[in-house]
């Protein structure tokens, strides 16, 4: 079985559309996109009288007088992972205003989003020989996986006990460990414990693999930035300071079940493997603001993991 896999693309749409290609190249499958799949920024566009379009960036005020250079501004916008939404003078006033309705702005343009890839991996991939499984993490609303759940072609394997063999299944969770930002699907070590004890009490296979977003404490697979009381990385004489940033629950349920292969992202500058006991954890990490796609080949025969290939592109 080849599986490939990516984590916390954000929104990206030149990394979801990569993804995609990957078939391609890759044959893999199993395809699986393991949680985060969606931005965490929106960017105003304002009408003005004369038909042009005002983007007021973080840096700078962009004013886009045709609508090439409006479409080009977008798709650059959407491959960075964040959002667009045209607005009158009028209703950015209401909508800044009121900060519920700018969150139900962002809401709509997330999950707009979401169906456009789902109904694109429906298209791209209807003659693909391999399952496709696209998942939520810690950061993304529950409101994307009812857009992935309706769909035909795509899997949404959160919380769930996956076949995908006679003899293999796929536990996925994408919760996390409590954050600093509050995400959606944050919750405390015990719960996180819980659910994943949960989730293997339903299994049979004797070989199981993890899909589970957060990465095991205390491993080379959760070093993240240490930051202050104001949520901003601590710098020390050597640089940004680190600190283990991931789940010692996860940790305690690869120790405890010794899954083949255990397959997280959450933390995107640790890219890289680590043993547990018998299995086989790995973090492709991620540089969707980049536009670039990281994930990694894994060929797993006869219940164990055979090799494991990094990719980016």
């Amino acid at each position: 079985m080849r599986i490939y896999f990516v984590s916390d693309i954000h929104g990206s749409e030149v990394c979801f559309r990569k993804f995609l290609n990957s078939y391609a190249v890759y044959r893999p499958d199993l395809m699986i996109v393991g949680g985060d799949i969606t931005g965490k920024t929106l960017v105003p566009l304002l009408a003005q009288g004369d038909g042009s379009f005002v983007a007021p960036t973080l840096t700078k005020e962009v004013r886009l007088k045709t609508d090439e250079e409006l479409r080009v501004f977008e798709r650059h916008i959407a491959d960075t992972g964040a959002y667009t939404w045209r607005f009158t003078e009028h209703e950015y006033a209401a909508v800044g205003d009121d900060p519920a309705r700018l969150d139900a702005v962002f809401r709509r343009a997330v999950v707009q989003r979401v169906d456009a890839w789902v109904r694109l991996a429906e298209d791209r991939l209807k003659d693909a020989h391999a399952r496709l499984l696209i998942s939520g993490g810690n950061d993304d609303f529950w409101d994307v996986d009812e857009v992935l759940q309706r769909s035909s072609r795509v899997e949404c394997p959160d919380r769930r006990v996956v076949a995908l063999a006679h003899d293999v299944e796929l536990v996925s969770c994408g919760a996390a460990n409590e954050t600093p930002w509050h995400c959606p699907r944050d919750v405390s070590e015990d719960e996180l414990m819980d659910i994943l004890d949960k989730l293997i009490a339903a299994t049979s296979a004797p070989t199981l693999i993890f899909n589970i977003h957060v990465p095991p404490y205390g491993t080379t697979l959760d070093s993240g930035p240490l930051l202050d009381a104001n949520q901003r990385p601590k710098m020390g004489v050597g640089g940004m300071e680190r600190a283990p940033v991931g789940s010692t629950a996860v940790a305690r349920c690869i120790e405890r079940y010794q899954p083949v292969l255990s397959l997280h992202g959450h933390v995107h500058e640790s890219r890289g493997m680590a043993r547990i006991g018998r299995t086989m954890a790995l973090n492709p990490g991620s540089e969707y603001g980049n536009g670039l796609l990281r994930g990694v080949l894994v060929e797993v025969k006869q219940g164990r993991v055979t090799t494991h290939q990094w990719t980016c592109g």
